[in-house]
């Protein structure tokens, strides 16, 4: 018996296939579906903060640090009865896909690109793009493009997000435009065609593409404050400066500046502090075995403050590791990493808390950490900015070497 058939023009149609006018002689049976190829293209805005110290991409302000990465998930569907979802597929060679950095809508049609925005410096591949892909700024201030050299495969049934590039740029100039606040639009957008679906469970030559966009914003231009009269103040009689000790004194990590921050940011968001200290405890210390304290505080109380249990870090070669994510919402310490350091000596701790800080409003400030039983402190006076607050500690040069440890001497009996 024949195990041919044959089946009619209108019925090959709606099983995806684009046939000849009249019947042909097709196989009784197939196992391949219809399918939908489609990828999910987002840009973030400082994915890892770490990348962009200080900067509140709700308020930036000119010269703040910005990274983008270009991040691509495979959202490819089967139509019915499906293995795992997605279905395989591959980002083609010779694709070209597009990022803009800023544009005044997040479509980024022609006229609404926004030239120097945002500034270009470098760029670093990720993930499966090294050495599968390049990137190269289009020298116009507003975008680049990624170039894929060889099929960047998605395998069967992963939808987890993959990181292709990362690119990193500066906040150019506030654009001079009356709104209080100037929001742009960062976007990418692939060919229609880039990413065809592979699975040998769909009809074959099935593509798609795709795209998506996110938002920032420049910070409102500060009201200049007037400057009051000074009014002059009895000089006190001077009194000896103890001499500083390594157990109590806290200086910045940097050979130059780097400057600790306080953000004050709109009602709808809590305020946060980025604090960038050196500190330098005795030989043999791990920060992860005891608690850890940080609090800053002026004379209206306490401005932030939190402590973490024993056991709260995670050591990773030299350094030791906390992240809580709820922090942003709820408050309380975000992100930490304490390092050790060689040149200066000592334990760098870099620090981003979250919480309600507007009783930031005396300059004069006291930062307390707490690592290996030893509270560490320094009183500043910290400088109103556009954004909040910010100081410089002291420099390393002004703070004491740790000295090496007395040895024991064991009476001759």
């Amino acid at each position: 018996m024949n195990s041919n058939r044959r089946i009619p023009l209108f019925a090959l149609v709606a099983m995806g296939a684009i046939l000849a006018v009249g019947d042909l002689l097709v196989p009784h049976e197939t196992s391949a579906q219809i399918c939908s190829a489609a990828i999910d293209a987002k840009p973030i805005f400082c994915e890892q903060p770490a990348d962009c110290p200080g900067t509140n991409v709700a308020a930036l302000q000119a010269g703040d640090p910005v990274t983008i990465t270009g991040q691509f998930t495979n959202t490819s569907t089967y139509a019915s009865n499906p293995p795992p979802n997605p279905p395989a597929g591959n980002l083609k060679a010779g694709s070209t896909i597009k990022i803009w950095y800023a544009c005044s809508n997040s479509g980024c049609g022609a006229g609404t690109e926004e030239a120097n925005w945002l500034v270009y410096g470098s760029s670093t591949l990720l993930g499966p793009a090294v050495g599968n892909a390049s990137f190269s700024d289009d020298a116009n201030g507003y975008s680049g493009t990624l170039t894929i050299l060889n099929d960047i495969a998605a395998p069967e049934g992963d939808a987890t997000p993959t990181d292709l590039v990362k690119i990193t740029l500066a906040a150019g100039t506030r654009p001079p435009v009356p709104n209080s606040a100037t929001i742009f639009y960062s976007r990418i957008e692939t060919g229609v065609s880039d990413f065809e679906i592979t699975s040998a469970s769909c009809l074959p030559g099935i593509t798609g593409g795709g795209q998506g966009s996110t938002a920032a914003a420049f910070g409102a231009t500060p009201t200049p404050t007037p400057t009051p009269t000074p009014t002059p103040t009895p000089v006190p009689t001077p009194t000896p400066a103890p001499t500083p000790t390594p157990e109590d004194v806290i200086c910045r990590p940097c050979k130059h500046p780097c400057a600790s921050r306080i953000f004050i940011t709109p009602p709808a968001a809590l305020d946060y502090t980025d604090l960038h200290l050196l500190v330098q405890p005795p030989p043999g210390c791990d920060p992860s075995a005891g608690v850890f304290g940080i609090e800053v505080t002026n004379a209206g109380g306490t401005v932030f403050g939190d402590t973490l249990a024993a056991g709260s870090m995670t050591k990773r070669g030299r350094s030791w590791i906390y992240r809580d994510v709820p922090a942003r919402k709820n408050g309380g310490i975000f992100a930490l990493k304490i390092m050790e350091r060689i040149d200066p000596v000592g334990m760098r701790i870099d620090l981003r808390g979250f919480g309600d800080m507007s009783s930031a409003t005396d300059p004069l400030m006291t930062v307390n950490v707490t690592v290996c039983g030893i509270t560490y402190s320094t009183t500043d006076s910290w400088t109103p900015n556009g954004t909040g607050w910010l100081v410089n500690f002291a420099p390393v040069e002004a703070c004491p070497a740790t000295p090496a440890p007395t040895p024991v001497l064991t009476p001759i009996p």
